[in-house]
């Protein structure tokens, strides 16, 4: 026996369930909508709350209190809705097949193998014919059927041998179906064991060997299939073979990568960025000089720094408006303590311990407590705004040392250290969301949070550790900030927040979630400051600055909204 759940109950004075599994067997769990099918199944995965619970696997008791718990006792789920539960729309094929394997692609360093990763995806694709032009495509584009297929190989490559699939032939063609069914015969041959959910009567009683019948009362009795019913699903399978080959062809990889520069965050702000660059050096003469330029790159760096937690933090669906007041905090408390006579280095960690802290805080809140991010961050706003005032009494702290200005006035090989640190920071994010597993998850929960949660990834941890990015972030730039004046402001920072989550949106970044590059939000800022830069050198009025400012952020709202539909 593979499976035994000896006893499960749901709810309080809730009935007691019991079934088992067997190896390379196929179990329905029959009844109608709302006798408690699929609610039975994810509580004994830990995907659903539970009273009580007892379950063995193979011999031994384990402790099913979450997916990530039963991932890692290979136990897998196609959920019933495969779109809202099973896959990230925005992902390529080959980004949600190895969503919850992502641990085994990494090298020493820590980095995905990307050839490693798309040699194990192509080597599954043929496995369970799922028919796309290559892994890169993307799975909205696919057939309901391919689709269910991405969401069974995910849980293959992961070696599960116990399968729970929740009305696997739903919205999917008759052909699709045969399949499904095929590829469930299949698996079982393998060793593998499935739980199917069905409302489907004849599907039940054609695939399963056994079946449970859901009711609200306790049940443990089984009906097993006629040797004549499976001796007809087995020829039905049979007859249902697929093309397994995958289109490679040059020409189809040429127009696959120019759709994809097309569709990437990055175009359209580079583009925007070039245009008004353009028109800025047609409209001053000043506008191009080695002055103005390097003017512009330092006005924009700390904006620039702060975008890269923002841009952490909307990628996974939130916002964070707490990074103007943490700025100022972590850049006054640096400045106190150090004209407080403490080590420099304590004072400096110090400052950026403190944004830490703050960031975690809101991700505390956020992930853990389920409370709305821009409600979380607008009072940790207040309340960094306020400490900051408190630690000054609102007056400016003055009397650092002179080499503290390095960080916001030097220059090192010719390049001033606020570009550098900036520099630094957005490699270190480019390759943190591009090429670490952490990077895929930030995007993942931003585009499906219930799905990366029911695949076995604690979503938790990451939403956490964005907003401590977010907070780390915004203590740097006001350690540059508070370099650059060489004093602690403690009503610095005001609107920095704005700027920052509009440099984001300029860059591409979907303010949803699931969509943005790093790269697009450096675009973003420097586009940002070429326009307040070019608009002040023209003589424009701050007020309608902020109205055509507005305008563009808009604009670049609507022509992403229009991209994505």
């Amino acid at each position: 026996m593979l499976l035994e759940v000896k006893d499960i109950q749901l709810v309080r004075n809730g009935p007691h369930n019991r079934f088992n599994l067997h190896k390379g067997e196929i179990l329905g769990f029959a009844g109608l909508v709302g006798s408690g099918r699929t609610e039975l199944a994810l509580g004994m995965m830990g995907a659903l709350p539970t009273v009580s619970k007892d379950v063995w696997l193979r011999g031994e008791k384990v402790s099913l209190d979450d997916p990530a718990q039963a991932l890692a006792c290979g136990i897998g789920l196609l959920p019933e809705s495969r779109k809202s539960e099973g896959l990230i729309t925005a992902f390529s094929i080959r980004e949600n097949i190895s969503l919850n394997n992502l641990p085994k692609y990494q090298n020493a360093s820590g980095l995905i193998d990307k050839a490693k990763e798309c040699a194990s995806v192509d080597a599954l694709m043929r496995q369970l014919s799922i028919k796309a032009p290559s892994g890169e495509s993307l799975v909205v584009n696919l057939s309901g059927g391919n689709q269910q297929k991405v969401v069974i190989a995910r849980w293959i490559n992961h070696h599960c041998d116990v399968l729970v699939f929740d009305e696997p032939t739903r919205g999917i063609d008759v052909g699709a179906k045969a399949q499904i069914y095929a590829l469930m015969r299949s698996l079982t041959e393998q060793g593998y064991a499935i739980i199917m959910i069905s409302s489907e009567l004849p599907e039940v009683i054609g695939m399963c060997d056994r079946v449970a019948v859901s009711t609200r009362a306790p049940s443990s009795r089984y009906w097993k299939r006629p040797p004549s019913i499976l001796k007809r699903s087995c020829a039905m399978q049979q007859g249902a073979q697929v093309n397994t080959s995958i289109n490679t062809a040059g020409t189809g990889r040429l127009r696959l990568n120019l759709a994809r520069l097309l569709r990437s965050p990055a175009f359209y702000p580079f583009v925007g960025l070039v245009v008004v660059t353009l028109v800025m050096i047609l409209a001053s003469d000043t506008f191009l000089t080695a002055s103005n330029l390097s003017n512009i790159a330092r006005q924009v760096s700390i904006n620039a720094i702060i975008a890269v937690g923002m841009t952490c933090v909307i990628l996974t669906g939130g916002i964070d408006l707490s990074v103007g007041p943490v700025m100022a905090l972590s850049g006054t408390l640096t400045a106190g303590l150090m004209v407080a006579g403490l080590p420099p280095g304590l004072a400096i960690g110090a400052g950026l311990l403190v944004g830490v802290a703050f960031g975690i805080g809101n991700g505390l809140f956020v992930a853990y407590l389920h409370m709305p991010p821009i409600i979380v961050t607008l009072a940790t706003m207040g309340i960094a705004r306020g400490f900051g005032l408190m630690y000054t009494d609102g007056y400016p702290i003055s009397g650092l040392p002179e080499w503290f200005a390095f960080f916001g006035r030097a220059s090192v090989f010719g390049l001033q250290v606020p570009i550098l640190i900036m520099l630094i920071t957005y490699l270190a994010a480019y390759v943190l969301l591009q090429h670490t597993r952490i990077g895929r998850y930030i995007y993942a929960i931003g585009g499906n949070e219930e799905a990366v949660r029911l695949s076995g990834v604690r979503a938790a941890r990451f939403k956490l550790l964005v907003y401590g990015i977010s907070g780390f972030t915004a203590a740097i730039a006001g350690l540059v900030l508070t370099s650059r004046l060489m004093s602690g402001q403690p009503n610095a920072g005001v609107s920095f927040e704005l700027d920052a989550i509009a440099a984001v949106v300029l860059g591409g970044a979907s303010i949803a979630g699931g969509r943005g590059v790093i790269i697009g939000t450096l675009l973003g800022a420097m586009l940002l400051g070429v326009l307040n830069n070019g608009l002040n050198m023209l003589g424009v009025s701050p007020y309608v600055q902020s109205v055509i400012k507005g305008g563009i952020i808009l604009l670049a709202i609507f022509i992403s909204r229009q991209r994505h539909r």
